[in-house]
């Protein structure tokens, strides 16, 4: 059960699936497998570069919807892939593909749809088969996809060492973030992935890489977790459209049911937790 709880977790706040990766020049390795494709590149000239502190600070704070992709690695194999469209900047809706890769212990895999409202998320769970029945879980509705900004304003502050520079991802100039963040930079930014890190980490800093377009938003977040920066995570969003679209919960859905004990997961471990 605790995989799945983190899974959906990934679905709330995609960020706090794994809590995860990194960037470039403070020592964190590089592993085959570990989101390659569409690789950032150098920009050989400044042409489309453009002031960051200015996008960030101008960006529309309105919902909008974007796809998603976050793949997590640990010693460079998968654990966990979620791929969907999102609502962020708002209270809920998205509809994704939840499922585990071959770091993942068998006993351990995931295969789900998830539909997402502001007031419930349902689940199928694909491993018994796609005729599975849905599951309703009740959903707290917290506001999604702030965080992003959050951790390109926290980063901004941080001055000229975080600020690496233009690049190009899939021919698009993007400007690069990188700084190593402490627990309580992380709470700040980002409350509910916090918590799993403080847990996880005690106390070491977590590397973490953010591209962010002209328009100020985050396209792609990379962090390293664990002691030994065993689990990364890459999360890239794409096909960003203003306004949220419109998610339909299932209609035949087992109803939730009151969980007797809110949260009986046992202690952190960075290998299952990615």
């Amino acid at each position: 059960m605790y995989i799945r709880r983190t899974a959906v977790v990934a679905m709330a706040a995609v960020t706090t699936a794994a809590l995860t990766l990194g960037g470039c020049d403070d020592g964190r390795p590089v592993t085959e497998g570990s989101g390659g494709k569409g690789r950032p590149r150098p920009m050989s000239t400044a042409e489309g570069a453009f002031d960051v502190e200015k996008a960030v600070r101008d960006a529309d704070p309105t919902p909008y919807s974007a796809h998603m992709e976050s793949d997590s690695f640990v010693g460079g194999k998968v654990t966990m892939s979620i791929s969907g469209r999102f609502n962020l900047n708002s209270r809920g809706g998205a509809t994704a593909r939840v499922h585990s890769g071959d770091g993942m212990p068998a006993d351990q895999a995931v295969d789900e749809d998830v539909v997402m409202t502001a007031k419930s998320i349902y689940r199928k769970d694909l491993t018994h088969g796609v005729d599975s029945p849905w599951q309703e879980e009740t959903n707290d509705g917290r506001q999604m996809g702030n965080e992003y900004a959050n951790y390109a304003r926290l980063m901004l502050g941080l001055g000229p060492k975080a600020r690496k520079g233009m690049e190009r991802l899939g021919g698009v100039p993007v400007y690069r973030l990188s700084a190593a963040l402490s627990n309580d930079q992380i709470t700040a930014a980002d409350p509910a992935a916090g918590e799993k890190v403080r847990a996880i980490q005690k106390g070491a800093k977590i590397p973490c890489d953010l591209l962010i377009n002209k328009d100020g938003r985050v396209v792609r977040m990379e962090q390293w977790l664990g002691r030994t920066t065993a689990a990364h995570t890459v999360i890239t969003m794409t096909d960003m459209l203003p306004g949220t679209y419109k998610v339909t919960p299932p209609t035949d859905a087992i109803p939730a049911s009151p969980d007797p004990d809110p949260d009986p997961d046992p202690e952190p471990n960075p290998a299952r937790d990615a």
